[in-house]
């Protein structure tokens, strides 16, 4: 946490692990909550701490936006692959989506898991922080 009170981005990443695993669904998020302080707080600050599918909603919404913004080349696909939001992947089993993105990168899964997930989710939570930056700014 920074000194504004904010949540860094290594936190957030820790905190795309889980949501990572079942991918952008509401209906996954929703059971995960109580493990994702950090990305409620950076994805859903005005929503009331009760309203647990709108705090859903509001994180799948911002992974989302972030994963767009890596862009359309091979990196950002296979981000949005990795986090089912890619056409096609929602839905899709983790390991599935892994073969996927491997391809897309060209390397193989274990590589994947090992030299590219944690960077991938990093460079994700980056553009969260950015994003709950600019939402925190009047």
């Amino acid at each position: 946490m920074t000194h504004t009170g904010r949540i860094l981005p290594e936190q957030l990443a820790r905190e795309l692990k889980p949501v990572l695993k079942v991918g952008v669904r509401p209906s996954k998020i929703v059971s995960l909550l109580e493990k994702l302080p950090g990305l409620i707080s950076t994805c859903s600050p005005g929503i009331a701490i009760d309203d647990q599918w709108e705090q859903a909603f509001a994180i799948c919404e911002a992974i989302e936006k972030a994963a767009n913004s890596l862009g359309d080349g091979v990196y950002g696909r296979a981000t949005r692959t990795l986090f089912g939001i890619e056409s096609g992947t929602r839905g899709l089993l983790l390991g599935r989506r892994r073969l996927v993105a491997a391809g897309l990168l060209q390397v193989d899964e274990a590589t994947l898991i090992r030299h590219w997930e944690a960077p991938i989710r990093l460079d994700l939570a980056a553009m969260l922080y950015r994003q709950g930056s600019r939402q925190s700014v009047p």
